[in-house]
């Protein structure tokens, strides 16, 4: 007031001037001014996770009238590779809020508080419209050249173009013909691409050093084959090393046949509800929810988290073995637990074995909470363990060792079954193995009766190596009859046989 008293300027608010003697200015409306640029602000507290790229939500401080698209650029400190990166974007200024992406290059998690300022945004004064006739019209006369489609990538084409017509079809041959190379050829040799450079970030962590472990002799000559193969096809390089890795053999042929597949064991984990609301916070956060519950099962979850990632949909748990060896644990929904401790326990290749043995086995594969005292109480309850299994306590006479001094001195049998019936209509498997040499053969039977075993036992083992002095088996009835008896007589062979519920004492044939 001093100010426009002194210079006695006047508001004529009617005309919208402000006038004094020496000078006369025109007032513009709030309803027609319009902001050069305006800041862009988040409008909720966010946490993008590393390596990764979330879509926000960000207000529009300022008015934008008549201008309905706008130029959003970043701040400073959202460019370079060792910060926060938000890309330029056209946004629409008609609307006080926007969306826009964040990209978190690093390797550490980052949070955004409310209310801070991520960048600018000005309006567009114009809009160019670039003709794409002629870029069009090239496209639309553009004829594939001829093309033949190597031979073993033949049956790619023909899988993926069951769907397609036949000018798709032959924009489909023309990728796969270009970049035939990064397929794996008839001589097996794997392709590969240059683009893209992998390193693994090991942090502070020492590489381990592990011991040499030997392989049979019968794998070695496997062992070198395949090791040479790799070499000659490109995928392993020779490399000296302070941290050296033995060599681990995987067996790949197997007529294994799974039970539960990926789809079925996805669906039991999202129908059981602390696997499901587990999986929920693990795909929405890495930061370990403060969760108070009285579901035990839910806690050691919970106690697990560091532990916890999620492969293919499916949440696992890391166990550290021993050795440093980190093994990959699915976390096994309710409805299957029983299943997995009848398959690892009661089925007839499990063996029945004890609680530490039969908690190794679920430990190499599963996890699930309270898993020890389950496989405990299952082991305690189970009605063949109580049957065959004796309790504490010493036996009614102590055992004695049998020293072996020559080959054939003593030969052990024992039959395993019934197993599934095999296209000879073949039920049961028959071991025998010498206690000197160790040497084991395997006969399938059809049936153990005694005229069965004593016909297999003379046509096919003392026939080609000679009667042995002694014959050890189980108290089986096909080892106890009187035509297994007469031929111990006639052939001058010894008999003995095991305690009852003992298997120890035959033990080689019974770990075959």
């Amino acid at each position: 007031m001093d100010f426009l008293c002194t210079n006695r300027v006047s508001i004529d608010t009617a005309e919208g001037r402000l006038k004094s003697p020496k000078f006369e200015v025109k007032l513009k409306r709030h309803a027609t001014f319009n902001n050069v640029c305006a800041r862009v602000h988040l409008t909720d507290t966010v946490h993008i996770p590393a390596k990764s790229e979330v879509f926000v939500e960000g207000e529009i401080r300022g008015n934008f009238y008549g201008k309905p698209e706008g130029c959003l650029e970043p701040l400073p400190e959202f460019k370079g590779d060792t910060h926060l990166l938000m890309p330029k974007s056209v946004v629409n200024l008609s609307k006080s809020k926007v969306i826009f992406s964040i990209l978190n290059p690093t390797a550490d998690p980052r949070i955004l508080k409310k209310n801070v300022q991520v960048g600018s945004v000005q309006p567009i004064e114009q809009v160019l419209n670039c003709n794409l006739e002629s870029r069009n019209q090239i496209n639309d006369n553009f004829t594939l050249p001829e093309i033949v489609i190597p031979e073993h990538l033949q049956p790619l084409v023909e899988r993926c173009s069951e769907k397609l017509s036949a000018e798709e079809r032959k924009r489909l041959e023309s990728v796969i013909y270009q970049y035939a190379d990064i397929f794996v050829g008839p001589d097996g040799k794997l392709g590969h691409t240059d683009l893209v450079r992998h390193e693994i970030d090991t942090g502070d962590s020492k590489p381990i050093k592990l011991p040499l472990r030997r392989l049979p002799i019968m794998q070695r000559d496997i062992a070198e084959a395949e090791i040479n193969k790799m070499l000659n096809q490109g995928i392993i390089e020779p490399r000296d090393s302070k941290q050296p890795t033995p060599n681990t053999k995987i067996v790949s042929d197997s007529n294994w046949v799974q039970q539960w597949g990926a789809e079925d064991i996805r669906r039991l984990q999202h129908k059981d509800s602390n696997i499901a609301t587990v999986l929920h916070y693990l795909t929405h956060s890495t930061e370990k929810p403060q969760i108070s519950t009285p579901d035990q099962d839910m806690s050691a979850l919970l106690r697990q988290w560091d532990l916890l990632f999620i492969r293919d949909d499916l949440l696992c748990r890391k166990f550290f073995e021993i050795d440093g060896s980190v093994t990959n644990q699915l976390v096994a929904p309710r409805e299957l637990r029983k299943d997995i401790m009848l398959q690892l326990h009661n089925n007839r290749t499990a063996g029945h074995l004890g609680r530490e043995k039969t908690l190794n086995k679920v430990r190499s594969r599963f996890y699930w909470p309270c898993m020890t005292s389950d496989i405990s109480r299952w082991c305690q309850t189970c009605p063949s363990c109580a049957k065959r299994k004796r309790g504490p306590g010493k036996g009614k006479y102590p055992m004695q060792h049998y020293t072996v001094t020559r080959p054939l001195e003593c030969i052990a049998i024992d039959i395993m079954g019934p197993l599934p019936q095999t296209d000879n209509d073949n039920e049961y498997i028959m071991v025998i193995g010498d206690y000197f040499s160790k040497w084991k053969e395997a006969y399938a039977l059809k049936n153990h009766t005694a005229q069965a075993v004593a016909d297999k036992l003379v046509t096919e083992f003392i026939c080609r190596f000679g009667a042995p002095t002694r014959i050890h088996t189980d108290q089986g009835r096909e080892f106890e009859s009187n035509l297994f008896s007469e031929i111990c007589k006639l052939l001058g062979v010894e008999k003995s046989r095991t305690t009852p519920y003992r298997p120890q004492s035959d033990g080689m044939v019974e770990k075959v």
